[in-house]
């Protein structure tokens, strides 16, 4: 069994379920900054958002030499057994568009509305 996020193209608060039979769960989320220290963070936002290091775990300049964290986000999750399980979404709901984002878990996304 596999975890995934589900989102709405058309619903941009996701406050309400996207789909029948997903529940509320806190994931993890990958925040990356376009800063190169943890202290260059601090000098530009401590007052309106704390230090850097403050919140999250996981904390590191990454490949790309940005600051990076992980953190807790609460999202709309299904638990999908198959790719049939997938399918019967695509009927259901129409077209979907499943990758990765700054999530942990792969994202499915209905395709309800245009995004570009």
């Amino acid at each position: 069994m596999s975890k995934f996020i589900v989102k709405r193209a058309s619903s941009l608060s996701g406050s309400l379920p996207p789909i029948e039979n997903c529940r509320r769960e806190e994931v993890a989320y990958i925040s990356i900054r376009t800063l190169p220290s943890f202290e260059d963070f601090d000098k530009k936002y401590e007052r309106t958002e704390g230090r850097w290091i403050d919140n999250g775990w996981g904390h590191c300049v990454n490949k790309r030499g940005y600051i990076q964290r992980y953190e807790k986000r609460e999202c709309w999750v299904v638990e999908v057994e198959t790719l049939d399980d997938i399918m019967f979404m695509v009927e259901d709901y129409g077209d979907i568009i499943v990758g990765y984002s700054e999530y942990v878990l792969p994202v499915i996304t209905i395709y309800d509305y245009y995004v570009e």
